[in-house]
C-alpha cells in the first residue's frame, strides 16, 4: 500500500498536536510528584510500592482525551493544506494564521459563560488571555508548517 504524502504530514502533525501538550504536562506531574521545583523544607512522602507511572499515565490519558480533537482538526487542515502545497504550491501561510485562530476560539468558548454573566469585566479576560492563545496558536501553527514540509518533502523525494 503506498502512503501519500498528504497522509503522512497529517498523521504526523495530529500526533505533534496530541501528544506534545500530554508529554509536557506528564513531565511537569512527574518533577512535582517527585518534589523537584519545591523551595521550601517540605518532604514528599509516598506510600511503600508507589510509583509514579499510574499518575504519569492519569496526566497524559487526561491531556490526550482533552487534545484529542485539535489533533483531529490539526491532521484534517494539515491535508487539506499538504493537497493545496502540492497541487498549486502553495506555502501553508493559512494553516498558522488558522492555528492563531483556533487558540484564540478556545479561549472565547472557555469564557463565554463568564462573558455573557458579566461582560464588562470578562471583555478585559478574553483580550489578554486571547492574545496569548492567539500567539501561542501562531506559534504552534509555525511548528506544524515546518513539520508538515518537512515530511512532504521527505515523502516525496522517497516515492520519487
Amino acid at each position: 500500500m503506498r502512503a501519500y504524502p498528504e497522509s503522512v504530514a497529517a498523521v504526523v502533525n495530529g500526533l505533534i498536536v496530541l501528544l506534545v501538550p500530554s508529554v509536557v504536562s506528564g513531565a511537569a506531574a512527574i518533577a512535582t510528584m517527585m518534589g523537584h521545583g519545591v523551595q521550601d523544607n517540605s518532604v514528599i512522602v509516598h506510600p511503600p510500592g508507589w510509583t509514579p507511572f499510574v499518575p504519569m499515565a492519569h496526566t497524559l490519558l487526561r491531556f490526550g482525551i482533552a487534545m484529542l480533537p485539535f489533533a483531529v482538526l490539526a491532521a484534517w487542515r494539515t491535508w487539506v493544506h499538504a493537497r493545496r502545497w502540492r497541487a498549486a504550491g502553495t506555502r501553508g501561510w493559512q494553516g498558522v494564521a488558522e492555528a492563531g485562530v483556533c487558540g484564540w476560539a478556545t479561549v472565547f468558548v472557555l469564557l463565554l459563560p463568564g462573558f455573557v454573566a458579566r461582560p464588562t469585566e470578562a471583555a478585559s479576560y478574553l483580550v489578554v488571555v486571547g492574545s496569548v492563545a492567539f500567539i501561542v496558536g501562531l506559534g504552534l501553527g509555525l511548528l506544524l508548517r515546518a513539520a508538515a514540509i518537512a515530511v512532504l518533502k521527505i515523502t516525496i523525494s522517497a516515492t520519487g
